[in-house]
Parts: structure tokens; sequence; C-alpha cells
């Protein structure tokens, strides 16, 4: 498998030295999972890239495992960055994450300094987001006192996996933080979660549904998950269904990668 991405437009053109603060400057790179035949995915991270950048103060670069130019050209093409910070856009940690990302970059960039960030899906801010997300989506207000069977009901869609854990392990902590979090969503709505490739599948969860619901579905945006799979659960849900659509689109998903980051350099700071 070739990984692949492409740079944000904080890069210069090539025979320009970017600008350098004394001291140097920090680099960013989003590492998404991407799609041969959609590029919108790539153009979301393209999109967070560009609202990350910070002129004369860090470059950012976005990377998919498919779709794009190799990742490792553009964390090249970052320059001799004081360090790089890397933020894998993915939902839940497991081999690419872990194992793949990191041996590749540090085999091709053995003199930089390599930081590797949990994966977003990890992070706790995006519990906050994705309570706010459904807060503005409900069908209806929400009585706290209402029977468990006719309170508003929320399903978080994932991407889950026959063969690993790690997915339904993320998404039902993520629900779980947003259970918690009661300045967000009322302590009357339910939460649910569902997946695409493991029990309790997302068709079968909405075509069960047995009164109307609101959906979030947990992937970056722009690939095939996100753009025919979910529309067609959708559309065989048997109850009214407000779809708040893939959080990883969500344009407020930046501040919760600025948190990350801001945790990331004061865990470094105190190391």
């Amino acid at each position: 498998m070739a990984l692949v991405a492409t740079v944000s437009s904080q890069i210069t053109a090539p025979g320009r030295a970017p600008f350098r603060r004394p001291g140097g400057v920090d680099g960013v790179l989003l590492v998404g999972h991407g799609s041969v035949r959609r590029p919108e995915a790539a153009a979301v991270l393209a999109r967070h890239a560009a609202a990350l950048a910070k002129p004369g103060g860090r470059l950012v670069g976005h990377a998919v495992f498919n779709g794009g130019p190799d990742p490792l050209a553009v964390a090249r093409a970052l320059g001799p960055v004081r360090r790089l910070q890397v933020l894998p856009m993915f939902m839940a940690d497991g081999y690419m994450t872990r194992e793949l990302l990191p041996a590749r970059l540090a085999a091709a960039l053995p003199k930089t300094p390599l930081h590797f960030c949990p994966p977003l899906g990890l992070a706790p801010e995006l519990a906050d987001l994705a309570a706010r997300a459904a807060t503005e989506n409900l069908p209806e207000p929400v009585a706290k006192d209402a029977p468990v069977g006719v309170r508003p009901l929320v399903v978080l869609a994932a991407h889950g996996s026959r063969r690993s854990p790690a997915s339904r392990h993320a998404t039902e902590r993520l629900a779980g933080l947003m259970a918690a979090n009661r300045m967000a969503v009322s302590s009357g709505v339910q939460l649910r979660t569902a997946y695409l490739e493991e029990a309790p599948y997302v068709a079968d969860v909405l075509a069960g549904l047995d009164r109307p619901a609101t959906v979030i579905s947990l992937f970056a945006g722009g690939g095939a998950h996100a753009a025919l799979d979910m529309p067609q659960a959708l559309a065989d849900a048997a109850q009214p269904v407000t779809y708040a659509g893939a959080l990883g689109e969500d344009p407020r998903i930046v501040q919760v990668i600025e948190a990350a980051l801001a945790r990331a350099e004061a865990d470094l700071a105190a190391a």
C-alpha cells in the first residue's frame, strides 16, 4: 500500500526558502486514510490544514494513505523543521497509526525529531464537539423525565471491524464521554452505537428504529463510508432521521486538533 498525500498552501514553492523564526519552526502533519476514487477525502484534510497553518509560526501539511502524493514527500517539503508533530486523522488506534506510519516516517526522516500524537478519535474534546452536533440536530426538545422508550435517540455510527475491537472501543469511549457531559447533551437523550462492519450494524439499527433519531458518523469525511455507505443506510431508516454528517467534516474539528496539538506540546515540555 503506497502512502500518499497533499501539501498545504503554507509550504513554499520549490527553490524558495520558507520563513524561519529564530530557533526554527515546528511542522504539523495531518495523516488520514484517504481514497483512491474519492479525492474529497484529502480535500477535507486540506481545509483543516489551511485553517491550522500560522504564517511564520508553523508549517502544516496533510497526507493520506490512499489517493495522492506521498506523505514522506510532504514531510520533506516542510523543510528542516525544529520538530514534526504527526496527528493521525483516524477515529481509532490501530496498525496504521501505531506501526505503519511511525516506522515509515522515522526511516525516511532520521534527523527530524518526530512526535506522534494519539489519533484524533481519542481526543477528549471530540466528545464535546459530538455532543454539540447532536444537540443542534435533535428532532425535538428534550424532556428529562421522559420514559426511556420515547427519549430522543442519538446514534453514533462508526466503522467497526470483525478483526479488531479498536473502533468499537473508541466509539463506546466517546459515547461514555458524551453521556457524562451533561452541559452539552441532556440526560434525557439516549445514545446508541452502531457500526458498518460489525454488529450492531448501522443498517440494522436504522431499519429497526421505533422513533425519529439523530445520526452522527465518526469518519474523517469524504471517503466511501461517509459518502456512499452512510447515505444508503439512512435511506433505509424506518423513522425520520436527522443526519448531522461526518464529524471529521465539521469545521469545528480544527478546535479539537488545536487542543490535541497543545496537549502534545505540554507533554513534551513536561518530559
